[in-house]
């Protein structure tokens, strides 16, 4: 890491403690390792990934290889503790936010469409982890059902047509040059429209 994720949220003025949901697309290591740094916050995650990361499979070579024990356990430490919401197809967790299960990379891979003042994004994830992988349907080397990863771009490519206005990859190195820059974390971080750190405020 560049930054530990701690460090980046304080420069973006995030108090982790006070966060009262964080969304999961998936639960591989990077995705879901930093949990512990929200330790009150309700996990929103497809009840599919849930039910594949403690089932049978998920012990066999090519899927464990992705995944940290550690993190499972969490997930079903929050669970035993009324702080995991499964879902199953889509959920809005807030106002402007909508999280929808496309699978393919993984059974509960989800991406995230939120509403910002310059217009909808795609929160894309590892749905994309290239946009290369979009726009020359070229799926990723892990993936659990290659054909929902397939059905996962057609998925998107209708959102793109049907209003998405900006749609951020979950790996490319690129992705940072195509949106602004932070004024917090140049270099490591970007912002879409307008955002609270243009105001000089810390989120509330």
């Amino acid at each position: 890491m560049l930054i530990h994720p701690r460090e980046a949220l304080a420069a973006l003025g995030v108090d982790p403690r006070t966060v009262e949901t964080v969304i999961l697309t998936h639960a591989h290591y990077d995705h879901v390792g930093n949990n512990a740094l929200f330790p009150t916050s309700a996990l929103v995650i497809a009840q599919r990934e849930i039910d594949f990361w403690t089932g049978p499979l998920a012990s066999k070579r090519q899927f464990a290889a992705f995944v940290d024990q550690t993190d499972i356990a969490g997930l079903i430490d929050a669970q035993q503790h009324g702080r995991l919401h499964a879902f199953r197809g889509s959920t809005s967790p807030a106002p402007g936010i909508e999280v929808l299960e496309l699978g393919g990379h993984t059974p509960g891979m989800s991406v995230v469409s939120v509403q910002t003042n310059d217009g909808p994004a795609l929160l894309a994830s590892d749905t994309l982890h290239l946009y290369e992988q979009y726009e020359r349907e070229m799926p990723f080397s892990a993936v659990t059902d290659l054909a929902a990863m397939y059905e996962a771009y057609s998925t998107i490519r209708t959102m793109l047509n049907g209003g998405i206005t900006h749609l951020v990859s979950g790996h490319d190195r690129s992705t940072l040059s195509r949106f602004r820059a932070s004024n917090r974390l140049p270099g490591l971080a970007s912002t879409i429209g307008t955002t609270i750190e243009d105001h000089g405020s810390a989120p509330r």
